[in-house]
Parts: C-alpha cells; structure tokens; sequence
C-alpha cells in the first residue's frame, strides 16, 4: 500500500464526528511520514491540506479543552482560585497575588504541519501575601524624655540646725510631653545601687530638705534651687544617695521616672578626708598559690562597709576583686585571695608573678599599694 492511499483510508475512517475519541492521531502521522519518502509526503500535502489543517485545528481544540475543562470524576473537584488584577481592602491591610499566580493558562502550541504538542505544567497556586500598612503614630502619642542638666554635686555636705547647706539642680523635659498632659515634675532621695531586682530603693526617711515639686514651665524646664540633705551616708551603712525625678500628668498619673548621679553625703571635712584618704599598711601575708583560696586580713584606715567598697588585686590582664569580705573593724579586714587569672602563668615559664592590692571606699578614690606575689606550685 503507498503512503496516498493510507492516507486516504485514514481520512476515511476518522473524518467521521467521533474524531476527538482518537488519541493524537497528528502524532501517528508523524511518525509515518518520517517512513515515507519525500516525494510522497509532498504530493500528499498538496493535495490534502485543507484537510489536515481542519484536522489540525480540531486536535488542537481537543487538547486545549482537556486542561480548560478535566473530564467528570466521582469525587467532586476543588475549585481553584481565580486571580484577580483586583486588590480587595481587608482591614488594615491590601490583598496582593504575586506574579506568578496572574501568569495565563498555557496553550499547545504547532510548529509544523505534523503536531507534536508540548504540555507545560502551570505553576502550582500560590496564597495571597498580605503587606501590613504602617499607620502613621499621631503626635500625641509620641515618647518624652526627661535630660537632667544640673546633677548634684559629687558631695554634698549635710545640713546643720545653724547652717543649711543648700544645692541645686535642673532637668528640661522633650518630646510630647504637653500632649500627654504632663502638669509637675517632684523629686525624692532614693539610694543609688539599685536593689536586686532592677527597682529603685527609697530612702525611708524624710531627710530630703526643700522645695520637691514644681510646676513644668512653658520651655519644658524645672529648676529645684533649694535641696539639701539632713543626714549622712555614714549612717545609711556608707551607701551614696541619688535624686529621683517623677514627671507627673493630669489626675496624678506618673509619666516618667529618672535617676540622677550618685552623690556622697558627709556631715563634716574631716569625715570626707578620713573617707577619701584611706591608707593601707600591711598583709598577714604577702604571697599565695596561683589558684588563690587563702583568709588573709589587711590592716588600713578606714574601712568603710559599703555598697562601693572594694578590694582590688591589679593584675597584666586586669583586676580581680577579693571575696568574702569581713570587716573586724574600721583597721582591720578579712578577705580570701582571689585566683590569678590563668592566661597570665599558663603561657608563662615563670614561677613568680607579682600584682599589686589596692582599696577603695567609694570605687572613684584608691588608696596605696601594698605588694603581693603569686607562684606556681
């Protein structure tokens, strides 16, 4: 049989309408002509093409329709989302499809007179991506600050029934505070190391002398001209005091809360001396194990049991403080040596390491130095 007269039988048998019941049959075809010789598949194209393009166009057709429209299942078929170049408002926020969910539905595309078709999956469904619109925050509700331009003095000396000693200090208040309703700025003694828990600890009694609250001025400034203090840290177990500022708001509301720097109160110069003087004289002993661990005292003056009161080994790689502290009296103090720390005779071939012990009553102030050696057992 020749290549026309298959040809032939084939338009025969599937001009009929159940056409679209054969599966690619513009591939049979292919794959037949690839068989016959030339001669043959032009002769048949010249006279059958408009034949075969009908035939072509309804294959086509029929292919395009299988991904459009997916032949009927017993389970019902989940109804894919349909994008939309829209962008509905849900809330506060705009409902946007990416681009790949906007991309078209792919089609089958011929090349030649014989069809090869070529299925190219569409892109899996994507979820709509919601952008939070940022709300623009309103000028009333906007942070303060309180910048406390004054401090107290570093010292400051303690008022006498004679002689009230006097000092003064000055915070300005920025940002919306006037929209906040920010009415008085008050101000209190609290001490100046904060207890365990991050909190401020006040002083109990009254010892805070002047005028403590005032009004905010139209600048935002306070001014507190008269303060002053009754009674000394030495006896509030040498702990240094602070201000505590209070920005107060309408109906008594408290807006902020600021510290100033800590201040040291004494009641006399000699004190202040005693305290800022200290001295120290002599180890029980003057060498130890590189590992530490030892109770030794000191003899100096004077030890003041304080929150800042430190004993300190100065050390190549920094200082290390000592321990378990225990004041015999205002000349006399127990301590266990701390360890060397370990960078510093590890890399070493020495034996002997010496540092230097130092005191100090208020951290800012350090007495002399008493020497003291390490060595490796």
């Amino acid at each position: 049989m020749s290549s026309v007269d298959f040809l032939t039988s084939f338009e025969q048998q599937y001009s009929a309408p159940g056409f679209t019941d054969f599966v690619m049959p513009g591939c049979r075809l292919d794959v037949y002509a690839e068989s016959v010789g030339t001669e043959a598949e032009e002769q048949f194209m010249g006279d059958n093409k408009p034949q075969f393009q009908f035939y072509q166009e309804q294959e086509i057709n029929w292919v395009n329709s299988l991904f459009q429209n997916p032949p009927p299942t017993d389970q019902p078929q989940p109804k894919s989302p349909q994008p939309s170049f829209e962008a509905p408002i849900q809330g506060d926020s705009l409902l946007c499809f990416p681009p790949t969910a906007l991309e078209p539905i792919p089609q089958i595309q011929s090349h030649s007179f014989f069809l090869t078709p070529t299925y190219v999956p569409p892109p899996p469904p994507t979820s709509p991506v919601f952008i939070k619109q940022e709300q623009p925050s309103s000028p009333s509700e906007g942070p303060i600050d309180l910048l406390i331009q004054s401090q107290p003095p570093v010292r400051v000396r303690t008022r006498t029934p004679n002689e009230i000693r006097t000092f003064s200090v000055t915070v300005c208040l920025s940002g919306q505070w006037r929209n906040l309703g920010a009415q008085y700025v008050k101000v209190s003694l609290a001490y100046a190391s904060l207890i365990p828990n991050g909190r401020v600890e006040p002083v109990t009694k009254d010892i805070l002398g002047g005028t403590k609250s005032l009004p905010i001025k139209e600048d935002g400034s306070v001014k507190f001209s008269n303060l002053s203090v009754s009674e000394s840290s030495t006896k509030h177990h040498e702990k240094e005091f602070c201000l505590h500022f209070i920005v107060i708001g309408t109906d008594g509301v408290q807006l902020l809360q600021k510290l100033s720097d800590p201040f040291y109160a004494y009641s006399h110069k000699k004190v202040l001396q005693r305290r800022e003087t200290m001295k120290l004289r002599d180890l029980s002993k003057t060498s130890s194990p590189v590992n530490g661990g030892e109770i030794i005292h000191v003899v100096g003056f004077p030890f003041k049991q304080g929150p800042d009161f430190e004993l300190i080994f100065r050390t190549p790689c920094g200082d290390v403080v000592a321990t378990h502290l225990e004041f015999f009296s205002e000349t006399v103090l127990y301590f266990k040596v701390p360890a060397l720390p370990r960078d510093i005779y590890e890399m070493s071939s020495a034996t002997q390491f010496k540092v230097s012990v130092l005191a100090t009553n208020d951290g800012k102030l350090f007495s002399n130095a008493l020497e003291f050696t390490y060595f490796q057992q």
